[in-house]
C-alpha cells in the first residue's frame, strides 16, 4: 500500500527537475494550481480517464499580497480571450504538441516580466456545470510553503468526476 501523501509532499519541483510545461520552460518551475477539486481533476485525466490515487492538497493563496494578472474574467476584451485560447489549445488536433506550449511559454515570460508574481486563466476544460480558474505562480518557491492548509490533509479526488 502507497502511504497517504502529506502536504508538504505538493511542493513545486526543484529547477533541476523542471521540465517545459504550458506556462514554463525546462528548469524553471511554476505552480499550477485550480481553484476546484474538479478542475484538478479535468486538468489531469487523461484521454477523458479519472487517475486513479489522485490526491488534492488545499491551498490558502493570498491574492493581496502578490500582483496577480486575471486573464479569467468574461467581460475582459475578445483579444485577451484568443490569446488565451491559442495558449491553451494551439495547433494540436490530438493530445498536447509541446512545440504549442512556445507561445503560451512566451505570454508567461511577457506577464511575469511585468511584475506579476503570477496569472489567472481560465480552466479550459471545464463544462457548463463545472467551471473553474486555474493560477500559475512564478517563482513558487517564495510562496508556496505559506499558503499550504495545514487544517486539511491531502484528499483523494480520483473518483470526484463520477460523482458529480
Amino acid at each position: 500500500m502507497i502511504p497517504k501523501p502529506k502536504p508538504h509532499h505538493f511542493a513545486p519541483p526543484k529547477p533541476a527537475e523542471t521540465k517545459e510545461n504550458r506556462y514554463n520552460v525546462e528548469g524553471r518551475p511554476v505552480l499550477y494550481l485550480s481553484c476546484t477539486q474538479q478542475g484538478v481533476a479535468y486538468e489531469l485525466r487523461r484521454d477523458q480517464q479519472p487517475i486513479n490515487g489522485l490526491y488534492c492538497q488545499e491551498y490558502v493563496v493570498e491574492l493581496d499580497s502578490i500582483r496577480i494578472a486575471d486573464f479569467s474574467e468574461p467581460k475582459l476584451d475578445n483579444f485577451i480571450h484568443m490569446v488565451f485560447d491559442r495558449a491553451e489549445h494551439g495547433r494540436q488536433i490530438e493530445g498536447v504538441n509541446r512545440e504549442d506550449y512556445v507561445f503560451s511559454q512566451i505570454i508567461a515570460n511577457i506577464v511575469e516580466s511585468q511584475g506579476f508574481s503570477g496569472m489567472i486563466i481560465p480552466g479550459t476544460c471545464s463544462t457548463p456545470s463545472h467551471q473553474y480558474k486555474n493560477i500559475v505562480i512564478f517563482n513558487p518557491e517564495k510562496f508556496w510553503r505559506s499558503w499550504i492548509n495545514d487544517n486539511k490533509e491531502p484528499e483523494c479526488i480520483d473518483k470526484i468526476l463520477q460523482d458529480s
